[in-house]
């Protein structure tokens, strides 16, 4: 995204929300097939009410926002040795699966 002036960011995480159903893939096939082009996706922020230890915890709402968030977004390669060619691959990987619709 682009800069504030005089921002300096520390870039260490950038996430893409995936219409998995308009790209024709789940999660599972994404990561599997970014993995065999040299990509690391990952997820990062699982809501709290899907860990484990809380569960079974009473809350006020379904949180159904946090679960949306969680089932569409994922983390894409971010990291200092990151080259700008890598960077175009991820692009353009990312542009050719949502080439026909506008889910990724």
């Amino acid at each position: 995204p682009p800069l504030a002036l005089g921002q300096e960011p520390f870039w260490h995480l950038f996430c893409a929300q995936c219409d998995w159903e308009s790209i024709g893939l789940n999660r599972s096939s994404f990561f599997r097939h970014a993995r065999k082009l040299g990509f690391s996706f990952q997820v990062h922020y699982i809501p709290l009410h899907c860990q484990p230890i809380l569960a079974s915890a009473l809350r006020g709402s379904n949180l159904a926002g946090a679960l949306t968030a969680y089932q569409r977004l994922v983390s894409l390669p971010c990291y200092p040795d990151l080259s700008l060619a890598d960077q175009d691959r991820i692009i353009n990987w990312l542009l050719s699966l949502s080439s026909s619709s506008p889910g990724i």
